[in-house]
């Protein structure tokens, strides 16, 4: 059973109850009779109490211009917060009836707002984390100091690896030294000073020569001390 909550204290003066009526073979179409009874129950055990709204059976009328699409709307003044109604729908087509039923809740928003008010829910809250934190084993001093005492000896050896990486790297280009063209010669040379860690200073010198279209067609490299 599915039951639906109305709040009555958000809801206007009329509440709306509305179905959709269907021949045998699920076509929509209007039905030529269609009532609605409600019935206030109270949640007690035992039997239902049955116990039927003022002014009911109401006369349900079209709503639109859709087929079937018929309700009415009751004042909500006919309704109390704290009790359950059942909503029975009558309709009579193709000269055979049928019935469906819905059950609403009525509650006024406010009560519920009291009541998750009355729950304390900040110590509530509090508490949780208060037992968080006392099952939390944290590391000790030395625990920490040790983690600490690992990360250096471990940057230390990467520094060292480092080192080696640059000694064994001999060639870094610190200086363009000159750069000429020849354009009778077709000739273009770079000279470049690299500084050699290993052994003292070296020259290497680039030499382009183009074809008659600008090309390179060859290129010639020479390394002095």
């Amino acid at each position: 059973m599915n039951i639906t909550n109305l709040y009555l204290d958000l809801l206007p003066t009329a509440i709306p109850f509305e179905t959709q009526a269907t021949d045998s073979t699920g076509l929509k179409t209007d039905p030529t009779v269609a009532t609605v009874r409600i019935f206030k129950e109270t949640g007690g055990a035992g039997a239902f109490d049955n116990t039927e709204l003022a002014g009911s059976p109401f006369t349900i009328t079209k709503i639109n211009a859709k087929d079937g699409n018929y309700g009415v709307k009751v004042a909500k003044s006919l309704f109390t917060a704290g009790n359950y109604y059942r909503v029975l729908f009558e309709e009579t087509v193709d000269g055979i009836t049928t019935a469906s039923e819905k059950t609403y809740f009525m509650l006024n928003s406010s009560s519920v707002k009291a009541n998750v008010s009355g729950l304390a829910i900040e110590g509530n809250v509090e508490g949780h984390v208060d037992t968080a934190l006392a099952s939390y084993d944290g590391p000790t001093r030395a625990e920490a100091t040790s983690d600490k005492d690992e990360i250096i000896v471990e940057v230390n050896a990467n520094e060292a690896k480092i080192d080696t990486l640059l000694e064994n790297n001999q060639f870094n280009i610190d200086e363009f030294r000159t750069f000429t063209y020849d354009g009778i010669g077709r000739t273009a040379t770079m000279t470049i000073r690299l500084t050699d860690i290993i052994t003292p200073t070296a020259i290497w010198v680039y030499t382009f020569t183009y074809d008659g279209n600008g090309n390179v067609d060859n290129v010639a490299i020479e390394r002095t001390l």
